[in-house]
């Protein structure tokens, strides 16, 4: 660990050079700064670097690496195990950086690494296109796309990396990079899987495609035929682009346990 006196001057010299800001224990905001989805994790990092571009996150991650601290990468903290945060370490935090850039011609989308899905699924929609995303709206689409990215669309179109068209990244040693199928193409295939533990991603393209829906997930209003359902088992008779799921959940109001199914097709719903 670095001497007190040094952390402080590196500290200081990083604030001035974000466009963002930089939190550290002591200051106002730090708290909910590191509030994540599962409120089981409470861990205190050093500092937390509000990075509002790739510059910040490149100066960021120079920070650490002049004080050898552990680095982790925030987008939208939906993460259940926490790597969102880390104690002692510099927290990547990308959710400034919420940008969602479409082209409807190329069937593309290009999201920045803080962006959530119900930020992408905005971006789609007004021009009826969908790919695979995560069954919850604030689900941070860089760790999700990297972790592989299950969701309601993918016996149609496979998972969300399997979607994905470059990822533009700063590596450990502070330096940007593009990575693709063309382009070192063994670090993106090592993106495949890596999530929050590769690289910070200021932004990645991502493919998407026609979608019959105009409305977002969790909705019903849809243009198209809900599926039969076979009245002697039970079993739905939906085409094979629709995907189920079942839920369970209990709450004191309901002392016994209930279970919701859920029919989905091209980002439509009904429940069964």
């Amino acid at each position: 660990m670095a001497p007190r006196s040094k952390a402080r001057a590196a500290l200081a010299a990083l604030r001035a050079d974000l466009t963002g800001d930089a939190l550290a224990p002591e200051d106002p905001g730090y708290d909910a700064a590191r509030a994540v989805f599962n409120a089981m994790i409470d861990r205190r990092p050093a500092v937390i670097a509000r990075c509002a571009g790739a510059a910040d996150v490149v100066r960021a991650v120079r920070f650490a690496r002049e004080l050898d601290l552990p680095v982790a990468v925030r987008g939208g903290g939906h993460g259940v195990a926490g790597a969102a945060l880390g104690d002692g370490a510099l927290v990547v935090d990308l959710r400034r950086m919420r940008g969602v850039t479409v082209d409807p011609v190329a069937q593309a989308v290009r999201v920045e690494g803080g962006a959530t899905m119900s930020e992408l699924d905005r971006a789609t929609q007004p021009y009826a296109l969908a790919t695979t995303g995560a069954r919850d709206s604030t689900t941070g689409v860089g760790g999700y796309v990297l972790g592989g990215g299950t969701g309601w669309l993918d016996r149609a179109f496979g998972l969300a990396v399997d979607n994905l068209l470059g990822v533009e990244l700063v590596t450990a040693d502070a330096e940007r990079t593009h990575a693709s199928a063309d382009e070192n193409p063994e670090l993106f295939w090592a993106l495949h899987g890596g999530a929050a533990t590769s690289a910070s991603p200021p932004r990645s393209p991502w493919n998407c495609t026609n979608s019959r829906c105009s409305a977002s997930r969790r909705s019903s209003s849809c243009r198209s035929t809900a599926p039969g359902r076979c009245a002697s088992s039970g079993r739905s008779c939906a085409p094979d682009r629709t995907r189920s799921a079942g839920r369970c959940c209990t709450s004191p109001a309901l002392p016994r346990i209930s279970y919701r199914r859920v029919w989905w097709a091209a980002g439509c719903a009904w429940p069964c």
